[in-house]
């Protein structure tokens, strides 16, 4: 080797090719005779990185730094051995020093300020990435990380001017327009956020973060199809994006295709089981299946429920420190305190708690706020946003507010905090009707149910212990702008309407079939389907498929798309019979179209969600439309059809029954839950002393 200048420059071009072990070994040959040079350790450094042997990188890139402390690329080339290392704690405090010794050096400030935010010290990251603005007013890099970290805490508006700056200095910069989109959205700015992700898909196609943001936004707008068309170009580029895969799971499973649903999301916890949010999405998945058996539900959920993650399983009801001489003090956590089935049933019910012995208090885990948001709030004697809290910090607030029973409200459906519960967050915890039967986890204490949805011989099929209630298991309170109940459309047209109002998702091949023979033995009748999202004729295609498969035509049925509840409610003038899902059957729908005057038939199953509708016709005194199998099904429909007179009477009475049975009973509901819940608590505390 005469030169070993030369020999160096080989070993780059041949590094940069690709070529490792060759320039590997120009390296080892200029250290034979020149070992103290530093330009050949940091590059032996990078080989090592790129062969992934960390230990060897960080060892010859700290030589490196020894040999040439001078030069600022050796020391930002340690730091990243070092992160890669998984040795952040010795990264930092390098280019700390680093920052005072060279503090003209933009790329180590930038450097910096990365590593500061990969330790998760976000406050200090922002503080240097705003010194790096001011001294390097062009640095692209400080601005987009900038943009990117106040975007993930919740501060659009500096994010908006940091995106903006970096797409200045790079106008092209795919990065930078995503975080602009970001930036955009959080401020409620839908169409340019669609503009700016648009611009980075334009900048770079293959921009997996830029597609999946785009499809949250359409996601956000309730647009299915468009989203499940950005999360599929986001999996394309980068097929290992979990966040991606369950959201598609998710959008499947709202477009009414259930089995692809599930099939992406196993997908999703093939690449993270450690994924709260996928689990419970992929159990909320199978609740829609028609071929999952209720022993089965259970093994799922025992299998995939959140762990307690501090190495224990199960954790015995403590005591509380409740005693009949104070107020009971009782948690709700939610994600669905809103226009949501969750906030219409509990509004009424925390209203009338708050008159008992009863101190509630609400744990939100959503930030959005509409009127029945402020109903409940307004209702509970605490409210406590929960939305941007750690597990660890809700759990605190939990001790201190001295929570002698938490409900769960949420089970295994979006924004809910079941880990809180794993974690045994208070002395007793259940979970109630925002889902469907059992959450799997070893520390819920009970099901707050009633005898339709856990008969005795149904027991086995959840984790927790029953606790059920007098008449049903919620109580429904009528809207107040509830719109008047109208002559059924047979009297006029002398044919018969079907309807469903229910979430698409619940109709599957099985259940089409049921609806054929309904159909096929009511000749002229038609079906009429609404929900949101059935306006879109990607959702309605798919719907078409199902149902001609199994023989009603596509002529025979109409869609129409969601609306405000008052509109959902009006919707019932174009339906003479409503027509149940199976085997995840209609819960509010249900109570809704009862007080709207239209019968409901329904054939229960053997699972909780197959359940809903048999305890609301029961509790409502209407239990003549409910069918022991799929025969009785059709014969209960054909008979009904057939007796317009009946339809009519019934259409004119339904409401007042209502009103007058335990389903509407809000008083003597609470009274019930009050008494149950003081119960199992005393029992408890009786326990524990002795």
């Amino acid at each position: 080797m005469s030169n070993p200048a030369a020999t160096f420059q080989r070993a780059v071009e041949s590094f940069q090719a690709g070529r490792i072990h060759q320039a590997l070994d120009f390296c080892r040959a200029i250290l034979v005779r020149e070992p103290s040079q530093a330009c050949v350790h940091r590059l032996l450094g990078l080989i090592a990185l790129r062969m992934e042997n960390l230990a060897v990188g960080v060892e010859c890139l700290s030589r490196a730094v020894a040999l040439q402390p001078e030069e600022p690329g050796n020391l930002i080339d340690l730091s990243i051995a070092l992160e890669m290392h998984g040795k952040l704690d010795s990264a930092v405090p390098l280019l700390a020093a680093a920052t005072a010794r060279y503090p003209r050096q933009r790329q180590i400030w930038e450097r910096y300020g990365e590593l500061l935010q990969a330790s998760g010290r976000r406050s200090d990251a922002l503080q240097v990435y705003a010194q790096t603005c001011r001294t390097f007013p062009d640095s692209y890099t400080a601005h987009n990380n900038a943009a990117n970290l106040l975007n993930a805490e919740g501060r659009h508006a500096e994010a908006e001017r940091h995106a903006r700056r970096a797409l200045e200095l790079s106008p092209r910069s795919s990065a930078a327009a995503n975080n602009l989109g970001n930036a955009l959205h959080g401020l409620g700015q839908s169409l340019p956020a669609g503009e700016a992700y648009r611009r980075a898909l334009e900048f770079d196609p293959s921009n997996a973060g830029a597609a999946y943001n785009l499809g949250l936004l359409w996601e956000s707008k309730s647009n299915t199809q468009r989203a499940i068309q950005c999360y599929r170009q986001a999996l394309t580029s980068d097929p290992g994006l979990v966040a991606a895969r369950n959201n598609l799971g998710v959008m499947l499973l709202a477009s009414g295709d259930s089995e692809h649903a599930r099939r992406e999301l196993a997908l999703a916890l093939k690449l993270n089981r450690d994924d709260d949010a996928v689990r419970s999405n992929f159990l909320l998945a199978h609740q829609y299946a028609a071929d999952v058996e209720p022993d089965a539900l259970r093994r799922l959920h025992e299998e995939w429920a959140p762990p307690d993650r501090s190495g224990l399983t199960r954790i015995p009801p403590a005591a509380s420190t409740w005693h009949r001489e104070r107020e009971l003090r009782v948690g709700f956590v939610s994600g669905d305190f809103g226009r949501h089935p969750v906030g219409y049933l509990l509004a009424p019910v925390l209203e009338r708690l708050r008159r008992r012995d009863i101190v509630t208090v609400c744990y939100s885990n959503c930030q959005d706020r509409d009127i029945v948001t402020q109903r409940i709030s307004a209702a509970a004697n605490l409210w406590r946003d929960i939305f941007r809290l750690s597990d660890d910090s809700v759990l605190a607030q939990i001790k201190a507010d001295e929570i002698d029973v938490l409900i769960d409200l949420s089970g295994h459906t979006g924004r809910n905090r079941l880990p809180l519960f794993a974690r045994r967050a208070a002395p007793v915890q259940a979970t109630w009707f925002g889902y469907v039967g059992t959450t799997g986890l070893a520390n819920m204490d009970y099901l707050i149910c009633d005898r339709y949805h856990v008969p005795p011989e149904s027991e086995r099929f959840h984790t927790e212990q029953p606790l059920r209630l007098a008449a049903g298991y919620v109580c429904f309170e009528p809207p107040v702008d509830s719109p008047d109940v109208s002559a059924p459309p047979a009297a006029g047209s002398g044919s018969i309407t079907f309807g469903c109002f229910n979430n698409p998702v619940k109709i599957n091949s099985r259940l089409a079939a049921l609806w054929s023979r309904v159909m096929a033995a009511v000749p002229g009748s038609r079906l009429v389907l609404k929900y949101r999202g059935l306006d879109e004729p990607s959702i309605q295609a798919h719907l078409a498929r199902i149902l001609s498969d199994q023989g009603i035509a596509a002529d025979r049925v109409s869609y129409l798309g969601g609306g405000s509840r008052y509109e959902m409610l009006a919707g019932y003038e174009f339906v003479d019979l409503a027509l149940d899902t199976s085997p995840y059957s209609g819960g509010i729908s249900t109570l809704e179209a009862l007080w709207m005057g239209v019968p409901v038939l329904t054939c229960p199953g053997t699972t909780f969600a197959s359940r809903h509708s048999v305890s609301h016709l029961t509790n409502a005194g209407f239990s003549n439309t409910i069918a022991v199998d799929s025969d009785d099904f059709v014969r209960l429909a054909v008979s009904w059809a057939g007796d317009l007179k009946r339809l009519a009477d019934v259409r004119a009475t339904l409401r007042e029954r209502m009103l007058t049975s335990p389903l509407c009973n809000v008083e003597a509901f609470a009274d019930d839950l009050t008494q149950r819940l003081q119960n199992v608590v005393h029992a408890g505390f009786e326990r524990s002393t002795g």
